[in-house]
Order: structure tokens, then C-alpha cells, then sequence
């Protein structure tokens, strides 16, 4: 019970800075809570601001799927389509040094550069949307993917020649398993990175998403349509988070099987029972 407490001050520690900072403001800046929780669940399913700007009088819930789905197309997409082709180049010593050579400009240049160039090339559209955050997440993935490939070991590569194993069964079927647990981390990175590209696009030209209605509510001066906006991008991103964890324990059961037994064996260690 005291660790649950302990846990919970934070948030409670922030509801009072920012329930002190609102009443310091005259919710001018920051809303109360109780505000922003009423803009939460009445701009759901309609809203006059997001109406009276063209965007439609189902409130926040379309633009909610709107962004939803280009950001689903986006990163899977991206990662898919990243970790195949990296996969797929590394396994001869001329295609992997190819490949190290196009990735090397983007270890320093930012994939976001993307945003401006697809405008250039492509104009205001939902395929400028969908080729911006894809390459974003295709490059970063293959980044990723790259430093993870290096990363195996190399008694495992031998054993696999020793048994007559060629370069692209050792690919698929030892350097593919060893570093898929490695990149959940960075798949999360990933998408959360790809959902704000998202929301910027929205905001600068789509017709619709989150990040639309976020343009909206800053033509209003309505803070509290904007936060509704910041909290319904973290609610994505969280469920993301949390979807990748799920497809992580169902599509790499070994990994969770590694880690039960290692905190296993951690605790007899602690409990000085492991010698026994």
C-alpha cells in the first residue's frame, strides 16, 4: 500500500502545480483539470470551433482515425519495408558495404528533412503525409536494423558455416532471430517519432488529423482544444507502446522465456539459494 502511494505522488505533486499554475493565470494559459477533462470528452463527437473551421461536426473522433490510420500506414510501412531490404543487403560483403555507404549521410542529416522535400515535390496532400513519415521511419529502422546486424556474434556465424550454412540462410535464420529482440526498443522510437512527423504534416497542409484541429484551436486561442489534441497524440502513442509490447511476447516468445529465467535465477542468487 505504501508503494502504491509513494508512486502516485508525482501525479498528484503535478495535478497541484498545475491546478496553482491555472488559478495563477486565470486558466488564461493552463485550463483547470476539470475543464480540460470536459473539452476532453465533449469534443469527442462535436465541437463548434473545429466545425466553424471546416473540420467537420463529429468533433475530434474522424481526425482522431485520420491520424490513426496515416500513422499506421506510416510505420508499418517504414519498419517493414526497412528491416527487409537492411536484412536482405547484409548478407554479401559488396551489397553491405553499399548499403553502409547510403545510410552514412543519414547518421548526421536528420530524416526529417524529408517534410520539406516531399512539400516541394509533392505539394500539400495525404501522399505527401504518408511518403514523409514512411522514409523517416524506413531510415531510422534501417539504421537501427544495420547497427543490430553487426551486433551478433561471431561464434554463432561460424557454427552456422560449419554446419553448411551459405550467407542468406544465416541472415534469415541466425542474425534475423538474435536481433529482434534488440530492436524493440527502437521500434518504439520509431513510432513515436513517426506519430509527431504525422501531426506536423497535419498541421502544416492536411485536410484533416490531430494535428489539423491543433491549428484550429491555436486560430481560436483555445488552449484547452489544443491540449485535448496533445493528449489524444500521447494516448496514440501510448497505445502504440503498448501494442508493440503485446506483438513482442506473441512474435518472440524466446526473448520472454531469456528474461523469465534470468530474473529467476537473479532471485535464488538474492536469496542465496542458487548453490543448493
Amino acid at each position: 500500500m505504501l508503494r502504491r502511494i509513494v508512486s502516485t505522488a508525482p501525479l498528484v505533486f503535478a495535478g497541484l502545480v498545475w491546478e496553482i499554475t491555472a488559478f495563477k493565470s486565470q486558466s488564461r494559459f493552463v485550463p483547470h483539470l476539470s475543464a480540460l477533462a470536459v473539452m476532453f470528452w465533449q469534443s469527442l463527437v462535436q465541437n463548434a470551433m473545429i466545425e466553424a473551421q471546416g473540420g467537420g461536426r463529429h468533433g475530434y473522433a474522424p481526425h482522431i482515425w485520420a491520424t490513426l490510420k496515416t500513422f499506421t500506414i506510416c510505420f508499418a510501412c517504414g519498419t517493414f519495408s526497412g528491416s527487409v531490404v537492411s536484412l536482405c543487403m547484409f548478407p554479401l560483403p559488396t551489397t553491405r558495404r553499399i548499403w553502409r555507404f547510403v545510410l552514412r549521410p543519414w547518421h548526421t542529416v536528420p530524416p526529417l528533412i524529408a517534410i520539406p522535400v516531399a512539400f516541394t515535390l509533392l505539394g500539400p496532400s495525404w501522399m505527401t503525409d504518408w511518403i514523409a513519415g514512411s522514409f523517416y521511419a524506413f531510415i531510422a529502422t534501417s539504421i537501427f536494423m544495420s547497427a543490430a546486424l553487426e551486433e551478433v556474434p561471431h561464434n554463432f556465424i561460424s557454427l552456422a558455416r560449419l554446419a553448411g550454412a551459405g550467407p542468406f540462410w544465416i541472415a534469415w535464420r541466425v542474425r534475423c532471430p538474435f536481433v529482434l529482440p534488440i530492436l524493440v526498443g527502437p521500434a518504439k522510437v520509431v513510432a513515436s517519432f513517426t506519430l509527431g512527423i504525422v501531426i506536423i504534416i497535419e498541421f502544416l497542409a492536411s485536410p484533416e488529423g490531430i494535428g489539423r484541429v491543433m491549428k484550429f484551436a491555436l486560430s481560436y486561442h483555445s488552449v484547452e482544444l489544443l491540449l485535448v489534441g496533445v493528449m489524444w497524440a500521447s494516448i496514440l502513442g501510448l497505445t502504440c507502446d503498448l501494442a508493440i509490447d503485446r506483438l513482442s511476447r506473441i512474435l518472440i516468445p524466446w526473448a520472454n522465456r531469456t528474461a523469465r529465467e534470468a530474473k529467476s535465477l537473479e532471485l535464488l542468487t538474492t536469496q542465496r539459494l542458487a548453490n543448493q
